[in-house]
């Protein structure tokens, strides 16, 4: 880790030093994410404003129903599990997001979406009406949504790094902002840049992830709501998603999607039983610190790189 946040500093010099445009673009999103200077789409204010709402109001409605077992009492209890998910929503209210990625990328978190959006062609040009080609860029954005999740399941290192949202043992509607910062630049890799690249404006990427973000507080609720037919096709309840963070085997690797069923209908990763799991974690993982949970995934990975080396058997003596 400590090698890697080297290197990057030392390519974050010289791009200050050689590259001023670059950098300016880069020390901003130091103190921000990359949304933050389209101020005539969403103010960091606004958007501020209306993240707390959003929250405030899913909170409300949760405790609503569920009373004490909701998740404004696990807020106000604050156990381990739920000390993670409001530290990690914090980083994300003030605008410190991706200040690690940026760190960790030496910079291409940064300038990547703004890069892409600039010399890739528009795909999306055929859909002349607004609104009808934002449906499609947010169609787009759960699509690569889907096969990101799914890779960071089956792949070893990446999954050191998912597992932190995983390790979640309660839903307090905020838990869906659980996210290790390396899991955002998967995130910006597979789906922001590509998308940029193909045509889709980062302000319409940026209301695409607040509609993304919008569906997502009520998931992470112990709300017993499946929404029906809606639900198993087209829009994923809290019931369906809970499944995805059941500590059940049987139950493991199934609904991946974050708006739509739709995909893992057709990829045959859907849970089609009727057992709806009580509880949510990883069998035999207790709730980690703050500091455990944001830096043991890197020596983790690194284990996972390096050990078929360090296992290799010693050449025979001649």
């Amino acid at each position: 880790m400590a090698v890697w946040l080297a290197g990057a500093g030392v390519v974050l010099a010289a791009v200050a030093t050689t590259r001023p445009d670059s950098w300016a673009t880069v020390r901003t999103r130091l103190v921000g994410p990359w949304a933050v200077d389209m101020a005539d789409w969403f103010p960091p204010p606004a958007g501020r404003i209306r993240d707390l709402t959003l929250v405030l109001v899913v909170v409300a409605l949760d405790a609503l129903v569920l009373g004490r077992r909701g998740a404004l009492a696990r807020l106000l209890a604050l156990g381990p599990s739920a000390r993670l998910d409001v530290f990690t929503w914090l980083l994300a209210f003030v605008n410190a997001g991706l200040v690690l990625p940026v760190v960790l990328t030496a910079g291409l978190a940064a300038v990547g979406p703004s890069w892409a959006a600039a010399r890739g062609p528009d795909l999306f040009g055929w859909l002349s009406h607004p609104a009808l080609r934002f449906v499609v860029v947010v169609i787009a954005i759960d699509f690569l949504r889907y096969w990101a999740h799914r890779l960071q399941h089956r792949n070893r290192i990446l999954w050191r790094f998912h597992a932190m949202h995983h390790t979640a043992t309660e839903f307090t509607v905020i838990t869906g902002r659980r996210i290790h910062p390396v899991e955002k630049i998967v995130d910006l890799t597979i789906v922001t840049v590509p998308l940029a690249l193909v045509g889709a404006s980062l302000p319409e990427l940026v209301a695409g992830i607040v509609v993304v973000r919008l569906i997502d507080l009520p998931q992470h609720s112990m709300l017993d709501w499946t929404y029906g037919p809606v639900g198993r096709w087209l829009l994923f309840s809290p019931v369906g998603h809970r499944i995805h963070h059941s500590p059940h085997r049987h139950q493991w690797d199934t609904n991946f999607g974050d708006l739509c069923p739709l995909w893992d209908h057709l990829f045959g990763t859907w849970y089609d039983g009727d057992d709806v799991n009580t509880e949510i974690g990883l069998t035999g993982s207790p709730p980690a610190g703050i500091a455990a949970s944001l830096l043991t995934p890197f020596g983790e990975a690194w284990d996972d790189l390096t050990g078929r080396w360090r296992r290799r058997p010693a050449a025979p003596r001649a």
